[in-house]
């Protein structure tokens, strides 16, 4: 998508085109993305203005591949790729930015408490045994009362977790996770719990200093990216 950035230096109006990857709205960073485009006010246009400064938000290579006319025939641009890039493309990656998955903050205001009905601890591990039987219990055509009994006595994966935080409805029948080899669990989905109001054992940062500690981050990356703008 095109969009439009206004601002003034005294009466002095500046101007800048902003391209965004569609991939980039649609994916797991996509209200990330929303709050930003909100933030700044940008307004959705048909096309780029040649004589305006362009910054360039893609999710990877085939963005860039796929719009190279519009991009790279821009006189003043910057380009940014939130993914990584091909490594036999040196002269691309010396005109851009990269930022991995652990640059890119939550956005808190996305991850809100959940209604917790239950109080119980659930286990989590990531073993191939345990993904194994849960997915042979998940596929049994068994009822969904049974079905759920069973799979409380076989610790949770990681897969089922991020299920569980993420869906739409806000209710959660377990209130605290207790990790299993927590190399095995990123620090995102961690933060993510603990937004939805559920504890880990063994990790004492409380929802309110990660919120915090998540409005700094987002402000320290809107900064990073749109200092350009």
């Amino acid at each position: 998508m095109f969009y439009l950035y206004k601002s003034y230096i005294g009466s002095q109006p500046i101007l800048r085109n902003i391209i965004v990857d569609d991939d980039l709205l649609k994916g797991e960073y996509g209200f990330l993305f929303k709050e930003i485009i909100s933030d700044f006010s940008l307004k959705q246009v048909n096309d780029v203005f040649n004589e305006y400064q362009t910054s360039v938000f893609a999710s990877g290579y085939e963005f860039l591949k796929k719009n190279h006319e519009i991009i790279f025939n821009l006189t003043e641009k910057k380009i940014f790729v939130f993914g990584d890039l091909p490594d036999n493309m040196p002269i691309l990656r010396n005109g851009v930015q990269l930022f991995s998955d652990d640059e890119i903050p939550l956005s808190f205001n996305e991850w809100r408490e959940k209604i917790i009905n239950n109080s119980r601890v659930i286990v989590v591990k990531k073993t191939i045994i345990v993904d194994l039987i849960t997915s042979f219990f998940e596929k049994l055509l068994l009822p969904k009362k049974i079905k759920k009994k069973i799979l409380s006595k076989i610790p949770m994966t990681i897969k089922k977790l991020e299920h569980e935080i993420a869906k739409d409805i806000p209710i959660l029948d377990f209130n605290k996770i207790r990790v299993i080899g927590a190399n095995n669990i990123s620090m995102k989905l961690l933060y993510k719990c603990l937004l939805s109001g559920v504890e880990i054992e063994g990790y004492t940062l409380s929802k309110e200093q990660l919120e915090m500690e998540l409005a700094d981050a987002y402000s320290q990356f809107k900064n990073k990216i749109l200092r350009y703008v």
